[in-house]
């Protein structure tokens, strides 16, 4: 079973899982909310990289100040808060190749949550909506002018069945344990088993409902 698992969670791709535009100006200090991408009944989403296109007129650039992810309708900037400005791109412009044919765009910020397909709670760290997805964005002092655009990549996944061939009937209950070989540091958690479903999608690391370990 563990051969099959993991045979069919390299198979999936990223797919683009939402894709906001805002046009026109937004006042210093506003904030937006994008209309949200609702998922069918039989879906759920782990969210793997969110791509920002800044409104860059120009060096240096303008003031989007925070994206904020909005997962089933919670928002979560005290988790997750991006910054939307050009000169925050702590790395040079370069192609984000991802595994699958759509590659994430040069010359854009993006930023990774975690590693998905997988059980260990220190690397699937991927935000998981299970109704909903959308962004909401504030400029700052110096407010905004241009265009600007967010999509969400990530997996998408259709039914119970698709949903188990990739993380199996139940993940948690074994203790995880991440080190830090520099210092000679480890930390181990156990969290509570979980029953592989959409109902209980929400409750994986990421979801809105996880529970602490």
């Amino acid at each position: 079973m563990a051969e099959e698992i993991g045979a069919v969670g390299n198979l999936l791709q990223p797919t683009l899982l939402a894709d906001f535009l805002h046009t026109g100006a937004q006042a210093a200090g506003d904030t937006y909310d994008f209309t949200a991408k609702k998922l069918e009944s039989d879906e759920v989403a782990e969210i793997e990289y969110i791509e920002i296109f800044s409104p860059n007129a120009g060096w240096p650039g303008e003031d989007l100040l925070h994206v904020v992810p909005v997962i089933d309708g919670h928002r979560i900037e005290e988790y997750v808060s991006l910054s939307g400005r050009y000169t925050s791109n702590m790395a040079p412009p370069r192609l984000h190749q991802m595994s699958g044919p759509s590659p994430l765009q040069s010359n854009r910020i993006v930023f990774s949550f975690g590693t998905p397909g997988v059980e260990d709670p220190f690397l699937n760290t991927t935000l998981k909506a299970k109704k909903s997805i959308s962004i909401r964005t504030r400029a700052g002092d110096n407010g905004i002018t241009q265009n600007y655009r967010i999509r969400v990549w990530g997996r998408l996944y259709k039914g119970e069945a698709m949903l188990r061939s990739v993380f199996g009937d139940r993940v948690y209950g074994a203790e995880a344990t991440i080190e830090d070989r520099n210092r000679g540091k480890s930390l181990s958690v156990t969290k509570d088993a979980v029953d592989v479903s959409i109902k209980n999608w929400d409750t994986f690391v990421g979801g809105m409902k996880q529970s602490k370990p």
